[in-house]
């Protein structure tokens, strides 16, 4: 699955997250979550949740995997909508810029937190 361990991951409130399990034709996917909504791909192997708003407190997605001869095995990732969904504007200066010629780059934010790489 795209998450899990006893750390909660972080989203976007509102952002739709797609969690999947390799698909095994003839197994039968029983997905059951606790603080989120799954949205989308309820019994099949990809399931798409938005979590709860919560300050501190972790939801749980878990998906039990039974074959045809009735085995089963459980896997579970946990999540949180803590963070409002955002933008970024950049922006350089001069512009347009010239070849050889220093340049400043602004930006602005809106939501996030938002890490940036260089």
């Amino acid at each position: 699955m795209g998450a899990g361990g006893v750390a909660c991951d972080t989203f976007c409130i509102g952002e739709i997250v797609d969690y999947t399990v390799t698909n095994t034709p003839g197994n039968i996917y029983n997905w059951t979550i606790f603080g989120g909504t799954i949205v989308s791909g309820l019994g099949t192997n990809t399931v798409g949740v938005i979590w709860n708003v919560s300050t501190m407190e972790c939801g749980q997605l878990c998906v039990d995997e039974i074959n045809p001869a009735g085995c089963s095995a459980k896997d579970c990732a946990r999540g949180v909508a803590a963070y409002p969904n955002g933008t970024v504007s950049i922006s350089a200066s001069p512009n347009p810029v010239c070849l050889n010629t220093p340049v400043n780059f602004n930006y602005t934010t809106t939501g996030g937190p938002f890490t940036w790489f260089s």
